[in-house]
Parts: C-alpha cells; sequence; structure tokens
C-alpha cells in the first residue's frame, strides 16, 4: 500500500483484511476512496474497485458476504461534510452497490448487526455529534429510528452480544 493513511475503515472477509477510504496523513485535508485488501498469508496488499466518493470515518460491518460502509465525511472545498449514505461492497466480485439513504447524517457511527439488522449509533454530523440511533433492514432496503442514546456519541465501539448492542466510550 502506497499511501500513508488515518480515519480509514477496516472489515475482514474470508480471511482477508480491507480497508476503506482515509485522510492523508501528508495533506490533511484530502480524504480517499481506495480500498485496499490485506493478504495476511502472503503478506500483500492489493488494490480494489474504489468506494464512488472519497470517505474517511465512515464505518463498516460484514454481514451476509457483504461488506456495508456505513456514513463517513469528507474534506471538500475547505469544509467538511458528513454522508447519509450506505454503500454495499462485495469481495467476491469486487462490486459496489448503493442502498437507501439514513435519515442522518454520521461520520464516525458505531455499527452493529442484530437480528439480522444494520444499526447505526451515534456519529458527527458536519458540526455536532448525534446521540440518534436507526437501523437498516437490509430485505426492506429501509432505514427506522431507533431508540435515542442517553447523549450524543461519535467515534466510538459498538459490541454485539446476543440480542444486545453495547455502544462503548469514556
Amino acid at each position: 500500500m502506497s499511501k500513508y493513511l488515518m480515519d480509514q475503515t477496516t472489515a475482514s472477509f474470508n480471511g482477508e483484511i480491507y480497508l476503506f477510504g482515509g485522510l492523508s496523513f501528508t495533506d490533511r485535508y484530502v480524504s480517499y476512496n481506495n480500498v485496499y485488501e490485506y493478504d495476511p498469508i502472503s503478506d500483500t496488499w492489493a488494490e480494489k474497485n474504489k468506494v464512488d466518493r472519497n470517505v474517511h470515518v465512515a464505518t463498516v460491518v460484514t454481514y451476509n458476504n457483504n461488506i456495508y460502509l456505513v456514513g463517513g465525511r469528507v474534506f471538500s472545498n475547505g469544509s467538511i461534510y458528513s454522508y447519509d449514505t450506505l454503500r454495499v461492497y462485495n469481495p467476491a466480485n469486487d462490486t459496489w452497490d448503493t442502498r437507501a439513504r439514513m435519515n442522518y447524517t454520521r461520520g464516525g457511527p458505531a455499527v452493529g448487526v442484530v437480528n439480522d439488522r444494520i444499526y447505526a449509533v451515534g456519529g458527527v454530523g458536519p458540526t455536532t455529534e448525534t446521540n440518534s440511533t436507526e437501523f437498516y433492514n437490509p430485505l426492506l432496503d429501509k432505514w427506522e429510528t431507533y431508540s435515542n442514546l442517553n447523549e450524543a456519541r461519535s467515534g466510538t465501539s459498538t459490541l454485539t452480544n446476543s440480542d444486545l448492542i453495547f455502544k462503548l466510550s469514556l
């Protein structure tokens, strides 16, 4: 891999590691749309089909043989914007699909899968963090709102255990 990036997101699928987007270390106001696949057995990187837009601090979750890229942010013309988008990457075919938009823009949401629903929890819009939670139903290609967090949060982690999602932050 030839770029030095931060604020990228990663997922694991079939023993490979996938890295999506990111923000340049050398020019902090450039977001990228690159996708890289890392093979830990051969210790090699391969460039894959790019995301259709530049993005950093998106979040990914692997579900049903696909990798779902949720939200994210981008620098453009001196301003920062958050996305309400959902992109689905199929690693087997190296293809992208666009799905329903979220109800809220969110960079750095925490995501998790429970009962065949993909949850997006918290995140940050262009200027403020959000406490909103919503879930995506892949069968209906639809987002629905869910119970809000007690406090607005972004850039945190989630852990799913049985039918529960734990949002972890200090």
